[in-house]
């Protein structure tokens, strides 16, 4: 018997389509029409999110926090290159003018904004601030960030 939380998603043609049970939600990721769109299913129905919006909203928090400080918000990784699955986190590389004294003091925010869309969008955002400095001089030098340098798509900055 199937927990009473489940929820199908029939595969259209030319979709990726995936369940996940997680807790009281389950979503599933599909492409169409070159939109991600996230299902949540709490029991009162489901609610549509489309991945872009989620990924606007996140960016207008973490500029709200950083201010001038911020230099660029970076997508990388699966949700980048577009072949990401159903368990698939979205990653984000923040550059920022900040210190790294500064950083610590201000990313316990950033991961609480990827926190409360963990909780109401079931997206789990993985994200790391780094220094926008730090970042240019250790390209060429560490293959981590070569690959976000080149599969990451700026989402602002």
């Amino acid at each position: 018997m199937r927990p009473a939380s489940t929820f199908w998603i029939i595969q259209l043609s030319n979709s990726r389509v995936g369940k996940s049970d997680r807790h009281l939600f389950l979503f599933g990721l599909f492409k169409m029409h070159r939109t991600v769109i996230l299902l949540i299913y709490s029991g009162k129905g489901v609610k549509m999110v489309n991945t872009h919006d989620i990924l606007l909203n996140f960016s207008k928090q973490v500029k709200d926090i950083l201010g001038d400080k911020l230099t660029k918000i970076i997508l990388y990784g699966s949700y980048a290159r577009g072949d990401y699955r159903d368990n698939s986190d979205i990653d984000i590389m923040i550059l920022t003018t900040l210190t790294d004294e500064e950083i610590a003091k201000t990313e316990k925010a950033v991961f609480n904004i990827a926190f409360d869309f963990q909780m109401e969008y079931d997206a789990d955002i993985n994200v790391i601030v780094k220094n926008e400095e730090h970042f240019n001089y250790w390209l060429g030098a560490l293959p981590f960030y070569d690959n976000v340098q080149r599969e990451g798509i700026v989402l602002n900055g």
